[in-house]
């Protein structure tokens, strides 16, 4: 029984204990006041200081760098690109001369001509750190190309390759980056901030740093709540799944590349102003590997465990680099250090220091008797779909149809010319043995794999024509009004009940990154309406009282309700039920049996497949049975039921 009402990073802080709370703000009220407290110019307060800084910035990347691998789970190992890009546009932008010839790089000069720096003026440089982010949200997307089709190792690799590519592009071009020289800021082109000259010991460095810090914590908790977030999660937990709830995967991913190289670009940005130059020679391999290390560390997809992580690798960083007893650790054997205690880690808590956890609190009584009254344009089962009056159309009103549908995997025929239609309103089934080719019927029509040959034909309104959706994406059949359950149930486990059914209304909500950063009007009624539209469907199957379990916590039939709920959330008009009511006891299939009907009364059409026959002869309007592949009997329930060759295929010939 979920909460509405109040933003949820309110809500989480404050139904925390009060040392929870202190515990979340203590940490900024100190990086507020240090440099109120300590000289930042001179002494301990000067090294603490310049710790925080590079922490702060590195917290940034590591944020960034969540979103792809903590949000979406691919592992990045080219990150260091943004920082490295950034940092040179960084550089390069405040370092550009305008002079009556034009424009001026530094690259390769020992000296720059006179002239005025092009973005000299006052808050310069909060354009510059914007065009790094920009250009580094473009580089995002263009490496992303020829990335979305792959995962796990296949994209590690070929991000390091890419990584490495750049690297040495970078590494070559003097005229640009200096070469191994790199590019020194140099007292004239460092930024203005409140009429004092930037540097790594002033406080309004500090403080811009800090607000940037806060304002890219801030930005992940909007997207890891929003819209935005709960398909990033999708993807992570199961693309296939996500497809058919109607997720764009490909245009999704591409977000979260362009989104993390945004906040990368924003890190690198700052990190001229702060050690003074940009050399590429720093900007290698290993520091993708420590900002992926504070992640992982500190708990992928976690926001307060990616900020705790940062806070001890960095931190463990800077102080290996001090002279203690007179001996000081070498710089390979850091990162021994840092093997170690990720081995460390990952044999006792894989999952990371502080980990992301669904919402469980329970719901205030306010909030129940709110969610009780209030309705939504996005729940609409709640009244059976009806044609017009008197409507009695001259032959059956098909919503499906196939036609010489064809599914071959190499030589095996696993679906062979089936022509089969669904008529609207009905519940039309499809048996057979194992292996007759069922399932492959069902991913044909929800395109998991296009067929070899044939049509699929759906028609979305009752009085309206047929479209063609053979080969049309997943996600696209999803939002045309076909949605599925699987044989192998497709849950995304790690999330609450509420959010799996929050993922089935995506298609039919327009949310995106910048309503969810910024959260106009309009999004905020938007995400109103899907949680109460969720809380809805969870009602209609009898799973409102579990609506803040995680979905992997639920009973097997559960389960099966959610997958359901989820379904029916896309809004679809024809529901492909893959087995049902395998594994299910005897209570749980009548009551599957109620639920189906339910469905259908609704005004939703079902096409089945189960091996439950007394399911399928007690629902069914329709029967289809298949064989090898091949259609050897349709008809009624009564005739089918009947029917020779049907009886053969399940018991076999008399000898």
């Amino acid at each position: 029984m979920p909460r509405i009402g109040k933003p949820k990073i309110v809500r989480e802080l404050l139904d925390r204990p009060l040392w929870s709370i202190v515990l979340h703000v203590l940490p900024f009220a100190i990086l507020i006041a240090f440099p109120l407290i300590f000289d930042l110019e001179r002494g301990r307060g000067s090294s603490i200081g310049n710790v925080l800084l590079i922490v702060q910035i590195y917290i940034i990347l590591a944020l960034g760098l969540n979103i792809v691998v903590g949000y979406t789970g691919l592992l990045d190992l080219g990150f260091v690109t943004f920082m490295a890009t950034g940092a040179l546009v960084s550089c390069l932008g405040l370092m550009i001369v305008v002079t009556p010839e034009g424009w001026v790089l530094p690259g390769g000069r020992d000296q720059m001509p006179p002239g005025h720096h092009l973005f000299g003026f006052e808050g310069g440089y909060f354009v510059i750190i914007l065009i790094a982010g920009l250009v580094c949200a473009l580089l995002g997307y263009l490496r992303g190309i020829p990335t979305l089709r792959l995962s796990g190792d296949y994209y590690a690799i070929v991000t390091l390759g890419l990584a490495e590519i750049i690297y040495l592009f970078y590494f070559n071009e003097e005229w640009l980056t200096g070469g191994a020289f790199g590019l020194k800021l140099t007292m004239d082109a460092r930024p203005t901030l409140m009429h004092t000259k930037l540097y790594y010991d002033q406080k309004e460095f500090y403080y811009l740093v800090l607000a940037m810090m806060g304002l890219t914590i801030y930005a992940m908790y909007r997207l890891q709540n929003s819209r935005l977030g709960r398909a990033w999660a999708a993807i992570r937990l199961d693309e296939t799944a996500a497809r058919t709830c109607g997720i764009n995967v490909s245009a999704y991913k591409s977000i979260a590349f362009s989104t993390s190289g945004f906040f990368g670009g924003i890190g690198g940005a700052l990190y001229p102003v702060w050690s003074g130059t940009v050399a590429i020679r720093d900007f290698d391999i290993w520091q993708s590997i420590i900002v992926l290390c504070a992640v992982v560390f500190g708990g992928m997809g976690s926001t307060r465990g990616v900020l705790l992580g940062t806070v001890v690798m960095i931190s463990l960083g800077e102080i290996l680099r001090l002279e203690i007893f007179g001996l000081r650790v070498p710089q390979q054997a850091r990162y021994l250090i840092y093997g170690m205690l990720l081995i460390f880690l990952m044999r006792f808590r894989p999952q990371g220091l502080i980990p992301r956890i669904g919402d469980s609190s329970p719901p205030a009584p306010q909030d129940e008797q709110a969610m009780r009254r209030a309705t939504s344009p996005l729940f609409v089962l709640n009244a059976p779909r009806k044609q017009s009056p008197g409507h009695q159309p001259s032959e059956p009103d098909n919503i499906l149809e196939t036609a010489d549908l064809t599914r071959y995997f190499g030589g095996l025929k696993a679906v062979d010319g089936l022509n089969l239609s669904a008529q609207r309103g009905h519940i039309t089934s499809l048996i057979g043995p194992n292996g007759a080719g069922k399932t492959t019927v069902f991913n044909a029509i929800s395109n998991i794999f296009a067929p070899t040959r044939g049509q699929i034909q759906f028609r979305p309104a009752a009085d309206g024509n047929l479209l063609d959706i053979t080969g049309c994406k997943s996600h696209r059949i999803c939002k045309i009004g076909v949605a599925r359950t699987f044989q192998n149930i497709r849950l995304f486990s790690d999330l609450p009940v509420l959010e799996n059914v929050k993922v089935g209304l995506h298609c039919h909500t327009r949310s995106n990154v910048f309503g969810a950063l910024f959260t106009p009007p309009n999004t905020n009624c938007e995400e109103r309406d899907v949680e109460i539209a969720a809380i809805h469907y969870l009602e209609f199957v009898g799973l409102y009282a579990q609506a803040n379990e995680l979905a992997t916590n639920l009973s097997y039939g559960d389960q099966r309700r959610l997958e359901i709920a989820r379904a029916l959330a896309t809004q679809a008009q024809l529901i492909l039920f893959d087995e049902p009511a395998a594994g299910m006891n005897p209570q749980e299939t009548e009551q599957l049996m109620d639920l189906i009907e339910k469905i259908r009364v609704a005004g939703v059409t079902v096409l089945l497949i189960e091996h439950d026959m007394k399911l399928v002869m007690r629902i069914s309007d329709y029967v289809y049975v298949l064989d090898h592949g091949i259609l050897i009997c349709e008809g009624p329930p009564a005739v089918v039921q009947a029917d020779k060759r049907v009886i053969e295929a399940y018991l076999g010939s008399e000898a």
